[in-house]
């Protein structure tokens, strides 16, 4: 992971040694760095977090020590660093950032692999049950068919056409401002900003699954 890292940023040292000075090898691995990082989290998602964690003047910073402070802040998810690094420290903050780094890549392609095992097993088992019904159903009406059995295969010939191809939390996603629960106070909030005849530029952010999406969809 960490091989792959430093051909992401292509900073090693073989590559731009003579090149650029010390200075400029830095500025360029922290821009990789929040390349890298938007390109993990999306560039929205980074914003919502860099305004959570109090990193958005941070990062738009021309000073380098205030953009390693935003780094920091949004690879380690913690808001207490309030300390500028001097520049004899920032190679080995650096350094602790790409670890930082390579261990949400490896931890976001273990949950990928993960959700798409519990998918497939899903769906077999869905399988396997329709496939039971079926054969409880010939048992029991075993002999020529009647309107009855004709019935209960096309039942279950429509049951075995849907496919579990959501995740659990798409199903339980709100489709509506009526099924968000629990937040009362921010749909009104959110209402009300809406109905301004000065509408304000709205950011939402929480868990997955509470509302955001089909609040934000709201016409």
């Amino acid at each position: 992971m960490k091989v792959f890292l430093e051909k992401f940023m292509g900073n090693s040292k073989e590559q731009v040694s003579g090149q650029f000075s010390e200075a400029d090898q830095l500025q360029r691995q922290v821009t990789a760095l929040f390349g890298l990082l938007s390109s993990i989290l999306g560039s929205d998602k980074l914003v919502l977090k860099a305004g959570k964690l109090e990193a958005l003047q941070l990062m738009s910073s021309e000073k380098i020590e205030e953009r390693v402070l935003a780094l920091q802040k949004l690879a380690f998810e913690d808001p207490t660093y309030d300390t500028l690094p001097t520049m004899e420290e920032i190679p080995a903050i650096l350094e602790n950032i790409q670890e930082e780094i390579a261990d949400i890549i490896a931890r976001r392609t273990v949950e990928e692999e993960l959700e798409k095992k519990i998918g497939e097993k899903m769906t077999q088992r869905h399988e396997d049950y329709i496939r039971e019904i079926k054969m409880q159903v010939i048992k029991e009406n075993a002999g020529p068919e009647n309107a009855q059995t004709l019935k209960k295969l096309a039942i279950l010939e429509k049951l075995d056409s849907k496919k579990l191809a959501r995740s659990a939390m798409e199903i339980l996603r709100p489709q509506c401002f009526e099924e968000i629960v629990g937040q009362e106070r921010a749909v009104k909030a959110l209402l009300a900003k809406l109905a301004s005849p000065f509408p304000q530029h709205i950011i939402l952010y929480g868990p997955p699954g509470v509302g955001k999406t089909t609040a934000a969809g709201w016409p």
